[in-house]
């Protein structure tokens, strides 16, 4: 992005280490560099407090050395800017009503629509703080704004920043192409990046210590996440889409925060497939592979369970999951994965795994193609199958098709 010119908030007359919600002037400065055809714009150290600002095309947000963005106490100074993001099942009876989802859901701290060369970056120690705002309201009757809503927007890029206590998803990527987040921390809240409908995501050297899911979202095409951190009380992924690769990452729990309907720290599922037929799926779940990573500690490894509506499985199914050269370990329950009159291959290859104690590793159908290549079992296990006999497992598994 060509910088235009650079525009400080202060300029604007934000102030810094004010009580004063500061929302009017951060979004003069940014109005301004829109009104510009684009730049920076800037906030200096010290701590500003803000409710909903918008970005717009050829922006860049630039968070010096020592700034923090907190946002507001007050719900009124959140909005949408009367634009949704397109996820669908906002406007779906089940969920709307199984989950307190209130028409606001989307407003956030910062947002951009249908815009294109955006930028969020900062410089080392600025923090970008939530502050777990209550909404009796809100999602779960406690949920409050979320922390960035982009909805289609086209060339984002986030770099460099900390955002901590999100009341809510700490990101909304939604209906957006070419999404590049590098070194980016996330810090308790609630899902750290969810990406629905967005295409050519790039998620590289984050740190994601997230209350629910680290990565979320449906209808995904294209994403990539390398050298990464997923910590969490909830799901390490809860993601569908096709063209999926997640390399050298750690996936562990249990959560260094909790998940906070709930008050566990426990982790539910490394993957869990999601594609909720609330809303539209391009194409069934194909190319997804997690390789080269540490899975440790949660209650399953997997969760698919295809047709099931109450944990959003019943959209397009998953037709292929591969889990190539990852070491396993310390997963406490049996993974159910599930076609359900859907055929799904498991590729297992050049794993190590040590599996739960005294139970069966997965539990499949007839449906699932379960192929172990090169796979080293560090205690006997077996594969429990619906309907049909049980297949013991056990040290060195050069070939085996269940």
């Amino acid at each position: 992005m060509t910088e235009r010119a650079t525009f400080s908030v202060t300029d604007y007359g934000a102030e810094t280490q004010s009580e004063h919600v500061q929302t009017e002037q951060f979004q003069a400065a940014l109005n301004a560099c829109r009104d510009n055809n684009g730049g920076t714009v800037v906030v200096p150290a010290g701590q500003f407090h803000i409710g909903s600002i918008r970005l717009y095309s050829n922006t860049r947000l630039l968070l010096k050395s020592g700034a923090v963005i907190k946002g507001s106490e007050n719900l009124g100074d959140y909005q949408t800017f009367g634009e949704e993001p397109g996820i669908r099942y906002l406007h779906d009876d089940y969920f709307v009503k199984a989950w307190h989802l209130p028409p606001y859901y989307f407003h956030a701290i910062i947002a951009a629509y249908d815009a294109e060369n955006i930028t969020i970056e900062a410089e080392a120690g600025a923090i970008i703080d939530g502050q777990d705002v209550f909404d009796p309201d809100g999602e779960e009757s406690f949920r409050g704004p979320m922390g960035m809503v982009f909805a289609r927007v086209n060339q984002l890029q986030l770099k460099n920043y900390t955002i901590k206590n999100t009341a809510n998803w700490s990101h909304v990527i939604a209906g957006c192409t070419d999404v590049r987040a590098t070194d980016v921390t996330i810090l308790a809240g609630h899902d750290g990046f969810n990406l629905h409908h967005s295409n050519r995501i790039e998620i590289k050297n984050c740190v994601i210590k997230s209350g629910d899911d680290c990565l979320a979202g449906y209808d995904v095409a294209n994403l990539s996440v390398h050298d990464t951190v997923l910590n969490t009380a909830c799901n390490n992924m809860r993601i569908g889409g096709t063209n999926i690769l997640i390399d050298r990452c750690l996936f562990t729990g249990p959560g260094e925060y909790p998940h906070r309907s709930e008050n566990t720290f426990f982790t539910h599922a490394m993957f869990k497939w999601y594609a909720a037929d609330a809303d539209t799926i391009k194409a069934d779940g194909t190319n997804i592979k997690i390789e080269n990573s540490i899975m440790y500690d949660a209650k399953k490894l997997l969760t698919y369970d295809f047709n099931n509506k109450e944990i959003m499985q019943n959209g397009r199914p998953l037709r292929e999951l591969s889990l190539i050269g990852n070491v396993i370990g310390k997963i406490k329950e049996t993974s159910k994965f599930l076609g359900n009159g859907e055929p799904v291959k498991l590729r297992i290859e050049g794993c190590r795994i040590t599996p739960p104690d005294n139970q069966p590793l997965l539990m499949i159908d007839d449906m699932v193609e379960l192929i172990f290549d090169n796979v080293t079992f560090t205690t006997p296990t077996v594969i429990a199958r619906k309907g049909r006999a049980e297949v013991p497992v056990s040290g060195y598994i050069t070939r085996e098709v269940i």
